[in-house]
């Protein structure tokens, strides 16, 4: 041979695939031909699994198999935060038959699968998902029909509860509920007079209204509830009921041994929160005209359309009009005003705070002088008795408050003169409770007394009417659209639901809301609340006037020059047109503040 000539390459064995099957075609000085194993396959050579490039010789036992991917089920467990349920989240997943690709005969050969099928994804049993939820720590409430119903469904992946724990039974608070009844038609008797029907009580028409002896109310006593338990056997306490206090006013009164309240007058069942009372409402189904005349009542005035012009509606509770307030007409009242608007009109809201404040104010004033004077008369009375001088108890009476109590006579003529001044506007029954008060402590009352009773009954009177008067002028806010040179004043907040306040005063005890409103011209003094509105004053610098007590704030999207604005003491006349202005004092200096 020679030299120059290469070697003759060595000839290199082959390898196939048939059928799954490893072939060799190898000649005894061949180089081996090479197998790798692709993914999914599991070669064997000679019995031993070889993962990576393996050569082959002809003596060799060589196998390849295809390795199936098995299909899978998996149970979640969910448990509410409260405990209350467990949801069962079954996911299935179905396996991958995988068979072995033939390969043609090379040196080098990789064997690789191809999908043949799908394997089934495997079932589920209620046992499985009794296993899960005992592992969950689950072992109450478990409802064995829903798993089996959730078990048999074929969707890979489906969830449902399980299992319930048993919630705690809520308690009964102790409230007063409105005694429901059915509507009765009423008619007046033919002989009444026209003027009669105008204040006639029973005509309900959308007011609710009962006569004496009707139940007005329930109380339901409190009742403790039942505690429950969670899916894990955990219990769920139960609330504790409520226990609240019942409170009663004078026209009703509550049956012994029995939960009816009942009325003990006509008028309009009053049930709010644990209070009971029956107010008389008078309803006005049209407008206030010359043919009505003036409208005066002690309670609830509604009027369904308008108070014409220089006429007069006055109520001891609250008003709501449904249409407009004319020139010169007034609308008084003792609760609250509601009404579309007003044009040169005045409204008063909280006639009964004006008339009920004061009076609750010496009635509170007089009692704990009274409540001392009783204290004295408790240690006179034993030794009158000793002595045989019963009869001398009222100048005994009379010379002790001169000498030790006197405000409470000065007190006592205080309340007369409210009581003389607007005995048309004071509920009968609280008139003749008040009237007693003044008849013991004023003049020659004191020496009417002719035992210790007569005085505690009347300090009885004085300690609880306070509560009961109060009760009647809760509300007293002015709740309007519109206003154009009207006089508005009230006990509470006046509430501008529109967009126009033209030249007019209003006097406010808690507030001026007129969040989307132009003030224009005019007045609003509020004593203890603060005066919000959208825009104050006018471009043209019309005149303005704005104030607010110490603890207030004036309060605008806009305020034009020619405001004048006071807080407490302190006075600022806007001078320009100001954006955002929030104005007050500061606690601490006094000082005005933006």
């Amino acid at each position: 041979m020679n030299k120059s000539q290469g070697a003759e390459p060595q000839r290199k064995g082959l390898v196939g695939i048939q059928d799954g099957k490893v072939v060799l075609r190898a000649e005894p000085d061949a180089l081996p031909p090479k197998l790798t194993p692709g993914p999914h396959v599991v070669l064997r050579v000679n019995g031993q699994v070889v993962e990576e490039t393996v050569a082959v010789k002809p003596d060799d036992e060589v196998t390849v198999e295809a390795v199936q991917e098995a299909p899978t089920k998996e149970i979640h467990i969910q448990i509410a935060q409260d405990g209350s349920s467990a949801v069962a989240l079954i996911q299935r997943r179905p396996g991958i038959a995988w068979a072995i690709n033939d390969a043609p005969f090379a040196a080098h050969v990789t064997v690789n699968v191809r999908p043949a099928g799908q394997l089934p994804p495997p079932p589920v049993s209620v046992e499985d998902v009794l296993e899960a939820l005992a592992k969950a720590g689950v072992v109450y409430g478990i409802d064995r029909a829903a798993i089996e119903e959730l078990v048999a469904q074929e969707a890979l992946e489906c969830r449902a509860v399980v299992a319930k724990g048993r919630p705690p039974t809520p308690p009964v608070d102790g409230r007063v509920e409105p005694y429901r009844r059915e509507q009765e038609s009423s008619q007046p008797a033919a002989d009444m007079r026209e003027e009669a029907l105008k204040i006639d009580l029973l005509d309900r028409g959308e007011i609710e209204s009962v006569n004496p002896g009707d139940i007005v109310a329930v109380w339901i006593d409190p009742q403790p509830g039942q505690d429950g338990v969670d899916v894990k056997g955990q219990p769920v306490p139960a609330r504790k009921p409520r226990s609240p206090q019942l409170r009663l006013g004078s026209g009703v009164e509550k049956q012994p041994d029995s939960p009816y309240i009942v009325a003990v007058r006509t008028g309009r069942p009053m049930v709010k929160e644990t209070f009971v009372d029956v107010v008389p409402t008078f309803d006005v189904r049209g407008d206030v005209n010359v043919s009505t005349g003036h409208i005066e009542f002690a309670g609830n005035i509604n009027v369904q359309r308008n108070v014409e012009e220089s006429l007069r509606v006055r109520a001891g509770g609250s008003v709501v009009i449904g249409g407009m307030v004319f020139r010169k007409a007034e609308v008084l009242a003792g609760g609250s005003v509601t009404a579309r608007g007003v044009v040169g009109g005045r409204i008063e809201a909280g006639g009964n705070a004006s008339i009920y404040g004061p009076l609750i104010d010496a009635l509170r004033r007089l009692e704990p002088l009274l409540e001392k004077a009783v204290e004295n008369l408790r240690r006179i009375v034993p030794v009158l008795e000793a002595d045989g001088a019963q009869e001398r108890l009222g100048p005994v009476f009379k010379a002790l408050l001169e000498r030790h109590f006197p405000e409470t006579g000065a007190i006592a003529q205080e309340i007369g003169k409210q009581l003389v001044q607007h005995k048309e506007l004071i509920e009968p029954e609280l008139l003749a409770r008040l009237a007693q008060v003044v008849k013991l402590l004023a003049g020659r009352g004191p020496l009417q007394v002719k035992g210790l009773a007569d005085v505690t009954s009347v300090l009885g009177v004085v300690q609880s009417l306070p509560l009961e008067l109060d009760s009647r002028i809760e509300d007293a806010d002015v709740r309007v659209d519109y206003l154009q040179n009207a006089e508005i004043a009230c006990g509470g907040k006046v509430i501008l639901r529109g967009r126009a306040c033209f030249n007019s005063k209003i006097v406010a005890r808690n507030g001026f809301e007129a969040p989307n409103a132009t003030v224009r011209g005019g007045s609003i003094t509020v004593t203890h609340g603060s005066v919000i509105a959208r825009e104050i004053g006018s471009p043209s610098a019309a005149l303005t006037e704005i104030i607010v007590g110490p603890e207030g704030s004036i309060k605008a999207e806009m305020i034009y020059p020619n405001v004048r604005c006071v807080v407490g003491q302190r006075q600022y006349r806007v001078d320009s047109p100001k954006r955002h202005l929030v104005l007050h004092l500061d606690r601490e200096t006094g000082e005005l503040r933006f």
